[in-house]
């Protein structure tokens, strides 16, 4: 079980997982015990170079009594211009931080006597090997892909390399739990990659999802992008090991983004003399874990109702337009959106509404001789230049009350609008040659 953090590959300790491809040195994973070696990370492996120590160690956190079998899988070379070149795996540790782990077990290969060798550490201390397989070549600077899988309930280790069986023991008084996990060289340089441990599972296995003690903690970090690799494999009666199989897992627990709805089909429109056709536009949302699947859209008297026109899937269009409706003057209507992602969560807006007034139409000047002058939104005054005779002026809310009246005088004219409420006007003005309608927004 890995998931991404942002950085790396890593797996939840806690839970009995664990993964490091050794892409930099992580401080945070591991430590190194006093006098324990020189280890480093070097073009994507972790090394310790020391020849000259008989007993490097390093360590890191790992729970281990969750499940009744732990597999421990990592690639390893050894090498050195020694004779008594050695290393070794510490497993089910409960103090790393000894000389040799506290009470624990260790596999230990030897490179110039050709064996392997089980070892049981109680107390910090240990005597003779509990068995020794004879007869294992380790051809140093050769790369091996070693497995070792304990059970904690039997005390049985079996011993892997290149999945080939090279060897097994039963402990009578097993260790139950272990807190950590630790590399050990004697007198040889070791080179480790890849390394993995997995814990057994009975048929079906469910997956915790979501925060710093769950299984898999992250989301996916980008589209595309897998946040979690479930991986498995199986060993049948006799001791043979299934191909490693893993699975992309995709986690997104987060809605999209937030985005804005415009009545109409370009800037957001407060006014429509339809009674029969509504229109509406948004920003796409964004959604950087699993993408933006689908937008719906639903039309009603108020935001988030579907009164009007129930709720209709748009695929990824951002615009739309619904004929066929029997909507009322002076009503004012609301588009309201969702977007979906492809973990079938849900962001919501809603338009700020758009009246019908069957008697207003967008505001474009019929002729330059009558023209406004002002800023939209306005504060405190209308401008108007005049130059045409008998003209008026009318505002109207959105209601269609009229709340001013005024003739206009030729040439500039200033209409106070200070004492107007805020909110959506309609200015009317008529002359002899041309009428006009302009939609102006008091804040």
């Amino acid at each position: 079980m890995a998931d991404y953090n942002g950085t790396a590959w890593r797996s939840n300790a806690s839970q009995g997982y664990f993964t490091d491809d050794f892409p930099f040195f992580d401080n945070t994973l591991w430590s190194v015990a006093t006098s324990g070696g020189t280890w480093n990370v070097t073009s994507g492996a972790l090394v310790q170079s020391d020849e000259n120590l008989g007993n490097t160690n390093i360590y890191t956190p790992l729970t281990q009594n969750l499940s009744n079998r732990y597999l421990y899988h990592f690639t390893a070379k050894a090498e050195g211009s020694g004779t008594d070149r050695r290393f070794g795996f510490h497993y089910f540790c409960d103090d790393a931080t000894q000389t040799n782990r506290g009470n624990s077990y260790f596999v230990w290969f030897r490179i110039d006597g050709q064996t392997l060798e089980f070892f049981k550490v109680v107390n910090n201390s240990f005597t003779a090997a509990q068995k020794i397989v004879s007869n294992v070549v380790t051809v140093p600077e050769q790369v091996y892909d070693f497995k070792i899988i304990y059970d904690r309930i039997t005390g049985k280790t079996d011993v892997y390399r290149n999945n080939v069986l090279l060897g097994t023991w039963t402990d009578p008084a097993p260790f139950a739990t272990g807190n950590a996990i630790s590399f050990r060289t004697g007198n040889a340089k070791l080179t480790v990659n890849d390394l993995r441990v997995y814990r057994s599972r009975a048929a079906s296995k469910t997956i915790t999802v979501g925060n710093t003690a769950s299984d898999i903690r992250y989301e996916n970090p980008s589209l595309g992008m897998p946040a979690a690799l479930i991986s498995s494999l199986a060993a049948d009666s006799a001791g043979n090991l299934s191909s490693l199989v893993t699975q992309n897992v995709n986690v997104d627990w987060s809605a999209p983004s937030n985005f804005t709805v415009n009545d109409g089909l370009g800037q957001d429109e407060l006014i429509t003399n339809s009674l029969t056709t509504l229109s509406a536009n948004w920003t796409p949302a964004t959604d950087q874990q699993s993408g933006i699947e689908k937008y719906s859209y639903a039309i009603g008297t108020f935001p988030g109702l579907n009164d009007v026109v129930d709720w209709t899937d748009v695929g990824l269009n951002t615009q739309v337009t619904v004929s066929g409706l029997s909507l009322t003057q002076n009503e004012t209507y609301y588009y309201t959106v969702r977007a979906q992602n492809a973990a079938g969560l849900i962001t919501g807006s809603a338009s700020n509404g758009i009246t019908v007034d069957v008697f207003t139409t967008n505001p474009q000047p019929i002729t330059y001789n009558l023209t406004v002058v002002t800023f939209n939104p306005l504060e405190h005054s209308l401008i108007i230049k005049n130059t045409q005779s008998g003209a008026f002026l009318d505002i109207y809310d959105i209601t269609g009350r009229k709340v001013y009246s005024k003739s206009l005088n030729h040439g500039e004219n200033k209409i106070p609008v200070d004492y107007i409420s805020a909110g959506m006007y309609i200015v009317k003005l008529s002359g002899t040659e041309s009428k006009f309608e302009y939609k102006l927004i008091k804040p």
